[in-house]
């Protein structure tokens, strides 16, 4: 699975000296993941992925109900450890404000494009979904939106986003395969 900064690099397009700011915030970033796994927390949230897979393996309901609260509580402070480390890289500037916009409509438009899956869309409206969604992107994003939106997911801008789609691009016999929103449709893949 390609992560998003292999992602980036490949969108995005960098100048050398660019190239080198932005390997170098990812590997600090990849280091500070990687020491927090060696903390206590790091430690019991492996310890207990594991347990809960042996679980489910063993379709152990007690078991997986008893460690679903606490192993949440700790992904929830993984999730946020993870936000407060891509705040950083995009505090490092790794990214122009150009290259934010274009990368925020590059995740609007794939979050879409889920959502879209059932929906046999023609070129046309594919290549319309694609433009609305960048510059939907590009007018919702602005220097410091990372501080708030560190993935620069823009979930409030990407469901506006949609129902200008179904209103617009999509045939009223179309609009009823368009798949609800929820957490995987409209973020990045974070890894």
């Amino acid at each position: 699975m390609q992560s998003d900064y292999h992602r980036m690099m490949a969108i995005l397009e960098f100048t050398p000296e660019q190239l080198e700011k932005f390997k170098k915030a990812i590997a600090d970033r990849h280091r500070e993941n990687d020491a927090w796994y060696e903390t206590a927390e790091g430690k019991q949230y492996r310890e207990l992925k594991q347990q809960m897979a042996a679980a489910r393996s063993a379709r152990n309901r007690e078991t997986i109900t008893r460690l679903e609260p606490q192993l949440a509580e700790l992904e929830a402070k993984r999730e946020e450890m993870r936000a407060e480390l891509r705040r950083r890289f995009m505090a490092s500037g790794a990214l122009t404000l150009d290259q934010q916009k274009q990368w925020a409509g590059y995740v609007m438009y794939t979050g879409i494009m889920r959502r879209l899956r059932d929906v046999q869309l023609t070129e046309q409206q594919s290549a319309e979904v694609q433009r609305m969604c960048y510059e939907a992107a590009a007018a919702a994003v602005r220097r410091d939106t990372w501080k708030t939106d560190p993935y620069l997911k823009l979930p409030a801008e990407t469901e506006q986003t949609m129902e200008k789609i179904k209103e617009k691009v999509l045939t009223p016999e179309q609009r009823p395969a368009v798949l609800p929103a929820d957490k995987s449709a409209t973020r990045g893949i974070r890894k």
